[in-house]
């Protein structure tokens, strides 16, 4: 009874195997395009030409969002972890 278990092992393993790969082929292929219904939202394409433009830009004048960000408060932190759980203590 244990040679026939064993005799089928590696059938079912190859077969397990074998069916992994082709779901990670199929998945591999369908992310490799982009729906049409979503070409269809986003028809404006950046050329590597904008982009190199948009970096040197961003790259020679800085952006500006302190506006953006609420006061500093006079608060310190201590941050311990270690099994995953994340705790904070505030020190006055």
């Amino acid at each position: 009874m244990a040679a026939e278990i064993l005799g089928w092992f590696p059938l079912c393993f190859f077969l397990i195997i074998g069916l992994f790969v082709a779901y990670l082929a199929r998945l591999n292929s369908l992310l490799k395009h982009v729906p049409e219904k979503v070409q269809v939202l986003c028809q404006l394409r950046w050329t590597a030409e904008e982009l190199k433009k948009t970096y040197t830009e961003l790259e020679n004048r800085s952006l500006d969002y302190k506006a953006h960000v609420p006061p500093r408060l006079e608060r310190r932190y201590v941050v311990t972890g270690g099994n995953g759980k994340l705790m904070a203590i505030q020190c006055s």
